[in-house]
This record gives structure tokens, C-alpha cells and sequence, in this order.
């Protein structure tokens, strides 16, 4: 059998592969990768999260890292797939064809035809759907349906129908005609009312313990209880969403959220009760506004099948709260190994033995994990059992590198890590045997070569040029040097760059996401102003505190922008009055006045240093205390005090507020995080003084304890006057 792999990538540039999207958990990967401009017809994804995709041009198989086109002679004009976790089979339905993918011991692809031997007693057109059946695989073709059992293949002729499985149970759906069940290779008729012609179902879907739902596009959702074997019309907000926008596809996620896809109108997701939660479109970000097909992977993305190519929905950043639960633990692979630049590529993670006949001067891994996107977050770990004396730090390269190896057997092993937890291993040996007498004749070789070179040397010594020779070293050590000062300040500046950026990243997309609720109350209050005059007096003071916290929220981000570009201006003042200045702004919020103020720093303390990144500290952390106090208690208080050692600083800001509890005291200098529930701040005040603090490269400590108070210790190296 003729069949090609054609390999498209090996790392896919963003500008090509993937498009843009105005969604960070949207990404979309254009029909380029598989340079055929045609849609993506389906999806499926099997056990280890390898993804299929149905193209005009064969199977397009994704490993995270790689994409690969499987094609032959017989796999053109693919329109259904569907995977088997039993066989380890990728199933496959397309224009005058019909079998599986599956792998041999080598871990290879190749197809087995199931079509090719009765086509001339069953001729078909095409083959538009695949389900499992127990040990059977049902094709539905234009023609009717064939299963596929052991060696055996049986048709039933029935046209224009489709088939369905729900539970246990089959369904056969005629277009114009009636509802089946297939039983014991018969159908049954279980609804026989009328419905325009050109009507079909094209999902069943378990609801609840023995009930089914049956979605039709045009008459909208019935529901089939088992018990009664009653079908009757779901009166249900889903059915309105069907017959409005036009039902293609749907699935459940986490047996509580429904996914939808509509021919032309969007992507819904809604709960158990039909509320719309999100609804993707090209608007906000999908390179389609209907899907084929979809399915979801092992870390809470939706893959869609779409007419313009494959987009994906990342649900656990898009959906708040949405607590994902995976099928199954995810398995990193090893997809290539290099030897001296030779390299030996592999689709899947299984045990496999690679024999080297030489000692290779230079041996590399390349692995991956399916589902965690190459351009994301993935990072991982490796050991090389049988040379490294454990296993290496966490970093996002994707591959591991060796130099020199001696004879020996060793295993490659490598996981991903994220902080949920991290993958199975996937596994590599490799045995290194090369032959005595290759080594003692390169041993001689060697030899040689140096006894040589050394000859020359002395010739050359000689002839005198040793003082050439001490200067041309002692260039190459200074420009060595230099080499690798440059080469430092460069891994420093990338280093402090990708810092910047990821802050950069985190900033604007909590900031902007921050903005958009007050934006959006306050539209909604002057819609509310429009259409009522009567309680106007009640509308404007709620208008006007959003407009406050929007404006407060603006000032803490101008605030953040200002700290990030200001330089530190050096200058004598005096701590206590900088501390009474910052009081006195502070002193009208809301109880202020009700806690007792205790400033407790000498009057004699003159500082030499950056007195506006003091006052910001100061008025942060003061501001932070008046808010969380405890009026509840006898003398709520904030007392200041310092004491000044040697040029260092350790400055106390203690109250007997409401107090942290101690579970979330780790995550208090993050960017844009409220411990507090009653919070109105933006979550940047602490992360503010952190910086500022560090910019003074002092310290600072958080010691609280719930419902007792807290304690802020500064410790900064300074200049005193």
C-alpha cells in the first residue's frame, strides 16, 4: 500500500500557523498548515492527546508540537473520524472510502482499507459519519449503513438517514421519515409523526437517568423518556436556541455546561438551565462563526473544526470559576532523536529501543506534550537514566542535549510540569555500542593528530613567532572575555525583558478586564436614566460612585504606569513629617478618625533617599490598614515605629485590623490580588510597594494573623544625614 508522511512543521511560525484573535484563550491555526486552504470537515483525539483532523487531503495529525499530513491513495476528500480506545484505531469516512489509522511496532502510521474489497457488491459514494458499537463500527454512507465486525462488513440500505448512539442505545434518524432504534442488527420504529421533508435529527444526547434528548433543526428539541417510551416536545430555552439559530452540532463539558455550534451564527455555551454564558463568534475572536465538529482535550480546550480552518477555546481561562476535570493523565513523548545531526523522528511516547553503532559526538531529544501548546507555558523536565545523577531543573525548552556519550545503555525519560501537577513520563532507550577496534583506531588517530600538531608547534616556535603567538593569545582571552561580558549583559537583558513582558501581559489583561465592569454599570445606569425619570435622584449617587471607583481605579493604574517609568530622585527629608504629610490625606476615609494614629518614629530622622517612593510605600500600606480595621475592638490602632542600625532601616507598621488568614498571606504581592472580599481596590497596592521596596533593594515582610492584626516589617539600606 502507497502511503506518504508529509511533514509540515517542525516548529510553525506564529505569523503563519496560527492567526490572530482579539481573545487570549482564543487561538486559530489557519488552513495553511496543511496546505490545502480547504475546511477541517472533523476531530477527534485519542488516548496519549494526539488530535486528527478530516481534510480534503488526508488526516491532519497534531502532537503538540508537530503537524503532520497522513495521506495515500485512497485517503482524499476525508469527511469523519472517530477514534477507538479498544482497537487504538483511528477510524476514517470519506469520498469512495472507508477504514482506520493505526500504528505498527515501530510506532508509524499506515491505513488499512475496509472499502476496497466490496466495492464492486456494495458501491457507495461516500461515507459521512462513524459511531462505535460494542465490538462493531458502524460507517454511514449516502447508501445506507455498513458495520464493520471482526473480518465481516454488512449493509443495511436506507438513504438520506443518519445514525446515533446515546447510552446504549442507537438511533437512525430518516431524513422526512421516521425515528429508529437499531436493535440486534434491526431497526424499529419509536416515532412515526409528521415533520417537513426536509427535516432530520442530527444529535441524541443522554439528559437525565433514562431520558434522551433528539435535536431536529427546524422543529427544535424532543425528549424521549426510556421508561415510557414516550417522545414528546422539550420545553426548554435549548430548543428555542436550536430552531433560532440553526443547531449543527453540540456537546456537554463537565456534565453541567452545554456546548452548541450553530451553522452560521456562533458558538453558545449555556448551563443546565439554557442561560447563554458565552457566545464565540469572528467578532470576538473565531476564525468561523460555525463548526463542523469539536472535542475536548485533557487540559479544558475546545477544538473546532471549522470551514476556515481550526480555531481552539481554551474553557479554563475563559470561563470564571470553571473548575476542569480531566479524562485521563496526559503523557509527554518523545517525538525525535538526533545523533551527529542524523535524526530518527518518532509519533508517539511508547517504549522504543534506538541503537547507536557509533559514539555520537553530539546526541539531542526533542519531546512534547499533546495539548499544551508549543508558543505557551509548557515546561518541563528530563534524565538521561544511566548519565545524569538526577533529573534537571524546570525550563520551557523542549529539548535536551548531550555531548560525548560513552558506551552504555541508557533510558530518556521527560514529563511537563505546570502547578496542577505534571504528565506521565514518556520514555526512550537508547543503547551507544560502538566496536573496540573503532575506538582504539580513533584513540590512534587521535594520537597522531596531536603528535602532529605538535611538531608544527614546535616548528613554528622555532621560526619565531612565539611572540606572535603570546599576542594572538593574549587577544583571544581579552576578546573572549569581552565575548562572554556581552554575552552575560545580554542573558541579563532577556532575562529582565520576558520579566517585563509577562508583567506587561498580566497587567493589561487584568487592568482592561477590571475596567470593563464599572464601564458596563455604568452604561447600564444611564439606559436606566433614559427610560425612567421618576427615579432619577436614586440613579445618579449609584452613577456617581462608579464613576469613582472607575476613576480610582484609573488613578491606581496611572500609578503603576508612573512607578514603572519614574527614576529614583535622591534627595535629604525628614521620615517623621513625610509619615504626618501622608496621614493627613489619609485621615478622612471612611473611620479613620475612630483609630488612634501612633507615630512613633524620632522626630531627628533625616533620610538621604527617593522621598516620593516613600511616600508611595507609606501611603499604600496606611491606606490598606484604615480600610481592614476592626471597629469591633476596644482601641483599634496603627502604630509606626523604626529603630536605625548601621545604615539599615527596619521600619514597623502594625494595626489590630481584621488580619490575613495565613492561607492566602503567599499570594499578597501578586499583580491585581485582593485577599479581602470587601476589597474595592484594584489588587496593585501591594504589588506597588513591593516594587518600590525592591527598587530601594530593601525587604519587606507581612506577619498576620486572622482577626488579630497585622504587621508590615521594611527593612531598607539607606543613607542618614
Amino acid at each position: 500500500m502507497y502511503f506518504k508522511f508529509t511533514v509540515l512543521a517542525t516548529i510553525l511560525c506564529l505569523e503563519v500557523a496560527v492567526g490572530q484573535s482579539n481573545s487570549k484563550y482564543i487561538t486559530n491555526y489557519s488552513p495553511e498548515i496543511n496546505r490545502s486552504g480547504d475546511p477541517i470537515y472533523a476531530v477527534t483525539i485519542d488516548a496519549e492527546g494526539l488530535l486528527y483532523f478530516a481534510t480534503s487531503n488526508g488526516v491532519l495529525i497534531y502532537d503538540g508540537e508537530n503537524w503532520q499530513m497522513f495521506s495515500s491513495e485512497e485517503l482524499v476528500e476525508i469527511r469523519s473520524l472517530t477514534y477507538d480506545s479498544r482497537t487504538d484505531r483511528v477510524y476514517v469516512g470519506g469520498m469512495t472510502t472507508f477504514g482506520y489509522l493505526e500504528k505498527d511496532a515501530k510506532v508509524r502510521y499506515k491505513y488499512v482499507s475496509l472499502s476496497a474489497s466490496i466495492k464492486s457488491k456494495y458501491p457507495f459514494r461516500s461515507v459521512w459519519q462513524i459511531f462505535l458499537d460494542q465490538n462493531k463500527v458502524m460507517f454511514q454512507s449516502s447508501e445506507g449503513f455498513f458495520s464493520y465486525e471482526g473480518d465481516s462488513i454488512t449493509l443495511t440500505r436506507m438513504g438520506d438517514a443518519f445514525i446515533y448512539k446515546a447510552d446504549d442505545r442507537q438511533y437512525v434518524s430518516q431524513t422526512g421519515g421516521s425515528l429508529y432504534e437499531w436493535r440486534q442488527d434491526s431497526l424499529y420504529v419509536i416515532w412515526n409523526e409528521p415533520i417537513p421533508k426536509d427535516e432530520v435529527a442530527f444529535n441524541v444526547m443522554k439528559w437525565r437517568e433514562n431520558q434522551h434528548l433528539i435535536f431536529f433543526i427546524g422543529i427544535g428539541i424532543f425528549h424521549r423518556d426510556l421508561n415510557t417510551n414516550q417522545i414528546t416536545p422539550f420545553q426548554h430555552p435549548w430548543s428555542d436556541l436550536v430552531r433560532k439559530y440553526r443547531y449543527y452540532y453540540g456537546t456537554m463539558v463537565n456534565d453541567s455546561l452545554f456546548v452548541m455550534a450553530t451553522w452560521k451564527d456562533g458558538i453558545f455555551l449555556t448551563d443546565l438551565n439554557g442561560e447563554i454564558i458565552e457566545r464565540w463568534n469572528t467578532e470576538n475572536g473565531l476564525n468561523s462563526n460555525g463548526a463542523y465538529s469539536m472535542v475536548l482535550d485533557n487540559f479544558g480546550k475546545l477544538w473546532l473544526a471549522t470551514e476556515y480552518g481550526i480555531s481552539t477555546i481554551d474553557l479554563v481561562d475563559a470561563i470564571p470559576n470553571f473548575v476542569f476535570k480531566p479524562q485521563s493523565p496526559q503523557k509527554s513523548k518523545v517525538l525525535a532523536m538526533i545523533s551527529n545531526h542524523n535524526m530518527a523522528t518518532y509519533t508517539t511516547s511508547a517504549m522504543d529501543t534506538f541503537r547507536i553503532d557509533r559514539r555520537p559526538e553530539h546526541l539531542e531529544f526533542d519531546f512534547t506534550t499533546p495539548g499544551l501548546s508549543f508558543f505557551g507555558d509548557s515546561v518541563y523536565q528530563y534524565i538521561l537514566e544511566g548519565y545524569d545523577a538526577g533529573w534537571s531543573k524546570v525550563r520551557k525548552k523542549n529539548t535536551a542535549s548531550y555531548e560525548h556519550l560513552p558506551n552504555g545503555e541508557y533510558t530518556f525519560k521527560v514529563k511537563s510540569v505546570w502547578p496542577e501537577g505534571s504528565s506521565q513520563v514518556g520514555l526512550l532507550s537508547v543503547i551507544i555500542n560502538e566496536p573496540w577496534y573503532a575506538i582504539f583506531l580513533g584513540t590512534v588517530g587521535y594520537i597522531l593528530i596531536a603528535l602532529f600538531a605538535v611538531i608544527i608547534l614546535v616548528l613554528f616556535i622555532m621560526n619565531g613567532y612565539r611572540h606572535r603567538q603570546k599576542l594572538l593569545i593574549k587577544l583571544v582571552n581579552e576578546k573572549t572575555k569581552e565575548i562572554e561580558r556581552h554575552q552575560q549583559e545580554l542573558m541579563l537583558s532577556n532575562k529582565n525583558l520576558m520579566e517585563t513582558n509577562e508583567e506587561l501581559d498580566t497587567f493589561l489583561y487584568r487592568s482592561s478586564h477590571d475596567l470593563v465592569s464599572p464601564v458596563k454599570s455604568i452604561k447600564g445606569l444611564i439606559n436606566l436614566l433614559k427610560i425612567s425619570d421618576e427615579n432619577r435622584n436614586e440613579y445618579i449617587p449609584m452613577l456617581e460612585d462608579r464613576i469613582g471607583k472607575l476613576e480610582s481605579l484609573l488613578l491606581e493604574i496611572n500609578g503603576y504606569v508612573k512607578n514603572s517609568k519614574n527614576h529614583s530622585v535622591v534627595a535629604p527629608f525628614n521620615f517623621k513629617e513625610l509619615i504626618d504629610v501622608v496621614w493627613s490625606e489619609l485621615e478622612f476615609m471612611d473611620n479613620a478618625i475612630q483609630l488612634k494614629f501612633c507615630n512613633e518614629i524620632d522626630s531627628s530622622v533625616e533620610l538621604i533617599s527617593d522621598r516620593e517612593g516613600w511616600r508611595a510605600i507609606m501611603a499604600n500600606l496606611l491606606s490598606n490598614a484604615i480600610k481592614y480595621h476592626d471597629l469591633r475592638k476596644a482601641q483599634p490602632f496603627i502604630r509606626i515605629s523604626a529603630s536605625i542600625c548601621n545604615t539599615i532601616m527596619k521600619l514597623e507598621i502594625e494595626d489590630n485590623g481584621q488580619g490575613i488568614p495565613g492561607e492566602l498571606q503567599d499570594r499578597l504581592f501578586e499583580m491585581f490580588y485582593r485577599a479581602h472580599e470587601i476589597s474595592t481596590g484594584s489588587g496593585l497596592g501591594l504589588f506597588l510597594v513591593k516594587k518600590m521596596v525592591t527598587k530601594l533593594n530593601g525587604e519587606i515582610v507581612i506577619e498576620s494573623k486572622h482577626k488579630q492584626g497585622t504587621t508590615v516589617k521594611i527593612t531598607v539600606p539607606l543613607s542618614i544625614r
